[in-house]
Formats: structure tokens, C-alpha cells, sequence
């Protein structure tokens, strides 16, 4: 018989092959206990809860606990010190102060916690405001009185405010102020045209209310002696010198005239120059400048 051909076999090492089968049980994570994962979970928990806390702090501001109304305190601490007197006018306030509704007087605790600057200031700007609305007229009819409900003065008068400012506000009382505006006014004459007016001296008081500061009446007249500049007494004399040095300094804002039209000396020495200078319109403008007794221009 003959014999079947067979693919020689490779040599083999002699050791007996193995299957390696892959311990998948032990590849599993153990399980944990319950007591464990509770744990873990209230760590968690933890943590959220203080990232919110954190968040709600930082969007939501904390409310300020209000005091009790049951207890009261003591009428001599709720009484803000006060010293009458006159103040420095500061400057107005950028917007003004609400006024359409009646305002109650505010207390003496509420007093404490405002700055009596900040009452000045807007007792200055209503006093301005006051007075700006009381000489304007229009000639559409007199002025009216709000608290005698009348309208009063002659019609067809036009009177414009050129200006007015508050020089002094005086405190007569914690709540109240009293100031003092200097107003000049345009008036209209005959021929169209307008006159300006000397100025003049007015009052105004005025006290805190809850809706902020309140006019208290019209504006009250004053002697305005103190409104208008009283210029210091001057001797003539003669300096080409400094009226020279004069005209240099005023060259930059137009054209100066090639003589003064005024070199005067105080007592102590300083001297005054007053040149007419021209502008780029033709319109001349009396101009001075100011030199100590060694001929230094004073700033």
C-alpha cells in the first residue's frame, strides 16, 4: 500500500502548550461598602453647597438687619451738632433736586447721617435756580406769588437773568440755609433792545425735606454793596517801563494799544497796568496786569 504524503511537522520545544485565559473576575473593582460611598457622597454634597453659597454672595449683596422700632433712644442722641454761621459757597451740584411734591421736614436722626456740604450745595443751586425763575419774564404777565396764590406786577415787561450766582450760604439751623445770589439782569428798552442792569443783592431760604431742599419764600432784597467789586485805591504814576512789559504779556490774546490807558500804585508798592486791548473782531476789552515794586509780573 502506498504510503500518503504529509507536510513535515516543525519541531516542537517539548513543553506543553498552554491557554491563558484572561482572569476577568479579578479585573472587576471591588465593590464598596455602603458606609463608604455615603462618604463620598456627602463630600460631594458639600462641596456644591459651598460653591453656591459663594455665588449667591457675590450677585445678592446681604441685607442690612433694620433696627428695632420697639426701642427707642435718647432725644439728646439723635440731636446733630450744629454751628450756626456763614460757609464757603461750594460748587452746584450736577443735577438738580426734584420739587414736584410737597416734602416733609426731616427728623433729627435723619440729619445725622447727611453731610451738611452736600445740604449747602443744593441749597445753593435751588437758591440760584429760584432766582433765575423769579426775574424772568417773558411779558406774558406778572409774577406769580405761590403762597398767595396771585399774580402780581405790571404786563408786558421782558426781563431776561444775565447771570446769577450764589456767594455765601449761611446756616441758620440744622435743616435751614440761607443764601445769598447776586443776579444781573437784561431788560428790554424802547428801541428792541436790552439794558444790562447793575447787580444786584437777593436772599433766598431754604429748608431739607424729605424730597430734598425747598424754597422757602420769594427771593428776599439785600443790600448789594458787598456784591459789587470795590477796587483797591490806586495813585497815578508813570512807568513805560512796565507798560511795555505790559503789551508783550498781552500780545497773545489780540492787539494792545501803545499806551496805557491807566498806571496806578497801591500803598505797598505794586503797580497796575490797564491797557485796551483789540480782538480778532475789532472789539476792544480793557485788560490789566499787576507788578510787584521790583517790576515782576504777579501771577
Amino acid at each position: 500500500m502506498e504510503t500518503p504524503f504529509r507536510f513535515p511537522q516543525p519541531e516542537h520545544d517539548h513543553h506543553d502548550e498552554e491557554l491563558e485565559v484572561a482572569p476577568w473576575d479579578s479585573l472587576v473593582r471591588p465593590t464598596q461598602s455602603s458606609t463608604g460611598k455615603w462618604v463620598v457622597l456627602a463630600a460631594v454634597g458639600f462641596t456644591v453647597l459651598a460653591v453656591a453659597i459663594s455665588a449667591a454672595r457675590a450677585f445678592w449683596p446681604p441685607v442690612q438687619s433694620l433696627p428695632d422700632p420697639a426701642v427707642t433712644q435718647p432725644a439728646d442722641a439723635l440731636e446733630p451738632t450744629f454751628e450756626p454761621g456763614l460757609v464757603s459757597v461750594p460748587q452746584p451740584i450736577p443735577s438738580p433736586i426734584d420739587q414736584s411734591s410737597a416734602a416733609t421736614i426731616v427728623t433729627g436722626a435723619d440729619l445725622l447721617a447727611i453731610d451738611p456740604g452736600e445740604v449747602d450745595r443744593a441749597a445753593a443751586e435751588m437758591a440760584e435756580f429760584a432766582v433765575v425763575e423769579f426775574f424772568t419774564r417773558d411779558g406774558q404777565g406778572g409774577i406769580h406769588d405761590p403762597w398767595a396764590d396771585v399774580a402780581v406786577g405790571g404786563t408786558g415787561v421782558r426781563s431776561y437773568v444775565d447771570s446769577a450766582h450764589a456767594i455765601q450760604v449761611e446756616r441758620t439751623s440744622p435743616d435751614r440755609r440761607r443764601v445769598t445770589v447776586v443776579v444781573r439782569l437784561l431788560v428790554a428798552v424802547d428801541d428792541g433792545g436790552y439794558r444790562r442792569q447793575d447787580p444786584r443783592a437777593v436772599q433766598v431760604d431754604t429748608v431739607l425735606g424729605d424730597q430734598g431742599v425747598m424754597v422757602v419764600d420769594l427771593p428776599r432784597p439785600v443790600d448789594s454793596t458787598a456784591a459789587v467789586v470795590s477796587p483797591e485805591p490806586l495813585v497815578s504814576v508813570d512807568h513805560p517801563d512796565l507798560v511795555r512789559v505790559a503789551r508783550e504779556l498781552a500780545a497773545p490774546f489780540g492787539s494792545p494799544a501803545a499806551e496805557a490807558y491807566h498806571v496806578g500804585a497801591t500803598d505797598d508798592g505794586r503797580i497796575r497796568v490797564g491797557l485796551l486791548l483789540s480782538d480778532e473782531e475789532g472789539v476792544e476789552w480793557p485788560v490789566a496786569f499787576w507788578f510787584d515794586r521790583d517790576g515782576t509780573p504777579l501771577s
